[in-house]
């Protein structure tokens, strides 16, 4: 018989969301550049330490954990000498900032804004994996895959099991085993409408002011769509073809929604207790699952605009003489406006000049537009 918890006040027992504080921390509030040391193998002696990853990263030699992660143009390709200065400056730093400024030394090899209310922009990331080998854990270690598969979906880097459906699996006792521990695979239809079911989420629930605003569910929602979960997660469920379907006719149901153990529990929302058993195990395609590769591209802001201006000539009487139409895509810098402030600042800015416009754009393109382009 389990104590009863002492204190018995509801604020003391407080039960949290624990996914969706931690989604704020891990999406908002910290930076994971993946320069780290790294060993030759779990528990062995480091094969590289912090500052060797960092300044082979610098010299073009080796890229980080992270492949999306590519230097500024500043420390691209740049000397040994140079490497190890900004190695000093950065992983070393003598007063201790080297944190806060590192994700000013790096840009984003195609980045993606969770905004994006384009279906052909979403199914183009979707489908990242196409025909893709996985490594997967084999009876006498990790092992290639010979097979070339549609779109897979992987929980881990290293897939812990055969394709699911494929049964029973690797060292499993029963014959559906594949279906708990294996990975799967979407179709190039499924990802047709996941595309669409995203889009339709977004548009719903955007737009997003940062990456958990749209990972997360809408806690102060009257809609329940919105309040049960976020917007990738939502888009899986509605999905025509259920991946998850043969796993989850291997399921059993959670507790009902009306049941007393529910009501009693004092739940804002008791919708959030339906589902089944097997949901979360290595079988079962989540939203995690669907970003974890992607998540090192995405953001919710752009750092490059596409501006047209539109202008027109009036005779004497008010008449639209003439009309001209213009296109440039500029780009926000690290810089700020005047230099008088250093770019890896972590402070306010002390310029003027700075504290009102901030960092500088530069124009990357610009063209004059045919009427029949706007």
């Amino acid at each position: 018989i389990l104590p009863t918890p002492a204190p018995s006040n509801a604020l003391t027992n407080l039960q949290h969301d624990d996914s969706y504080c931690a989604n704020h921390l891990l999406f908002d509030d910290w930076f994971l550049s993946t320069i780290a040391a790294q060993p030759t193998n779990f528990g062995s002696v480091i094969g590289k330490t912090a500052e060797r990853v960092y300044q082979d990263f610098l010299e073009g030699s080796a890229p980080l954990t992270n492949r999306a992660y590519r230097p500024i143009p500043e420390d691209t390709y740049i000397s040994s000498s140079a490497a190890i200065a900004r190695v000093a400056e950065i992983v070393n730093s003598p007063t201790g900032d080297g944190w806060l400024k590192v994700a000013s030394r790096f840009e984003v090899d195609g980045m993606f804004n969770v905004n994006s209310t384009s279906v052909k922009a979403w199914r183009a990331l979707l489908g990242h994996a196409r025909k893709k080998q996985l490594s997967l854990y084999g009876a006498t270690g990790i092992d290639v895959d010979s097979s070339v598969y549609e779109h897979s979906v992987s929980r881990h880097t290293v897939a812990a099991d055969v394709e699911a459906s494929a049964a029973p699996g690797l060292g499993a006792a029963f014959p559906s085993g594949s279906e708990y521990s294996g990975f799967r695979t979407l179709s190039d239809a499924q990802l047709d409408q996941l595309a669409e079911k995203i889009v339709e989420q977004i548009q719903k629930r955007g737009p997003f002011l940062s990456l958990s605003e749209f990972v997360n569910r809408q806690l102060n929602s009257s809609d329940d769509e919105l309040a049960l979960a976020g917007a990738i997660q939502t888009a899986l469920n509605q999905l025509t073809t259920n991946p998850n379907e043969n796993l989850k006719a291997l399921s059993n149901e959670t507790m009902d929604v009306n049941d007393n153990k529910i009501v009693d529990a004092g739940y804002s929302f008791n919708e959030a207790s339906e589902g089944v058993d097997t949901y979360g195990l290595p079988g079962w395609i989540r939203q995690a699952d669907i970003l974890r590769p992607l998540a090192p591209v995405l953001s919710a802001r752009d750092d490059t605009f596409t501006i047209r201006a539109y202008g027109d000539s009036l005779d004497v009487n008010g008449n639209i003489i003439a009309t001209a139409w213009c296109e440039a895509v500029v780009k926000r810098t690290r810089e700020f406006v005047d230099p008088a402030d250093a770019s890896d600042a972590i402070d306010t800015p002390t310029n003027a000049a700075n504290q009102i416009f901030g960092r500088k754009y530069i124009i990357s393109s610009f063209r004059w537009l045919n009427a029949n382009e706007v």
